[in-house]
């Protein structure tokens, strides 16, 4: 039972929602993942313009692809840690929900690319990762303690008349 308290208190630390803890991580998922989406949308065409800026761009696109969704599994979870108050479990769900739909997807469809399978596995659970180190990261801090001795106060100042 006191196992169950910490593990909420490590992974949903000061949550502003009230209610279950499924509901608070779908509303995390939801939102997390719309805003990494939004990032990815943007991201996406600077990237394919600086991909198109180069001699080679069929070179550059797969690994502009990735660093496209990793900065977005990344705003993601930051996302998901401001939506529930902090806590890894958030931003590694809001991070996960479109990592495993991509993952999913390019397994399924061929899209010409030498990347193979564990690599993009291996490359999905990074993004993931990082969702949940950006979510920690981002999550509320505890107010640091004052120094128990502070520096002598001054004397207040007379008015003169």
């Amino acid at each position: 039972i006191m196992y169950k308290h910490y593990l909420r208190r490590f992974f949903m630390n000061n949550a502003k929602n009230e209610g279950s803890d499924a509901s608070r991580l779908a509303l995390a998922l939801l939102k997390g993942t719309a805003v990494g989406i939004g990032a990815a949308a943007v991201l996406m065409p600077i990237l394919a313009l600086a991909a198109y800026s180069s001699p080679d761009p069929s070179k550059l696109t797969v690994y502009l692809g990735y660093a496209a969704f990793a900065l977005a599994a990344a705003v993601s979870g930051i996302a998901a840690a401001k939506f529930t108050g902090g806590g890894m479990l958030p931003g590694a769900i809001s991070a996960a929900g479109p990592s495993v739909v991509v993952f999913a997807v390019s397994l399924l469809i061929d899209g010409g690319s030498e990347t193979s399978a564990a690599v993009s596995a291996a490359f999905h659970f990074g993004a993931v990762l990082l969702g949940a180190l950006s979510a920690a990261a981002a999550g509320k801090r505890k107010p640091k303690k004052r120094a128990k001795h502070s520096s002598p106060k001054k004397a207040p100042r007379r008015r003169s008349r």
